[in-house]
């Protein structure tokens, strides 16, 4: 059995000229429901921010996911529930 490389989690500060770089990060074998939940979560319009692990030996990972705030027009619709 293979097991995932922890990487180091203290925050490095970005100075001038870093450049923030995406990276990709594969899950595989998630159960159907816990699949279709990330896949309604996306499509709301809610985007990584972070992540964490957990569990005795830290085989559970927590994806934290936030929305980007609206301008006043689409706050604004959204008030009024026309989006």
């Amino acid at each position: 059995m293979h097991r995932a490389k922890l990487l180091d989690r203290r925050a490095t500060p970005l100075t001038a000229g870093d450049i923030p770089v995406a990276t990709d990060v594969f899950l595989h074998r998630l159960e159907p429901s816990a699949l279709e939940t990330l896949r309604r979560a996306l499509e709301q319009g809610l985007t990584p921010s972070g992540s964490d692990f957990a569990g005795d030996d830290n085989s559970i990972v927590i994806i934290r996911l936030t929305r980007p705030r609206a301008g006043k027009r689409e706050a604004s619709l959204v008030a009024q529930g026309e989006s």
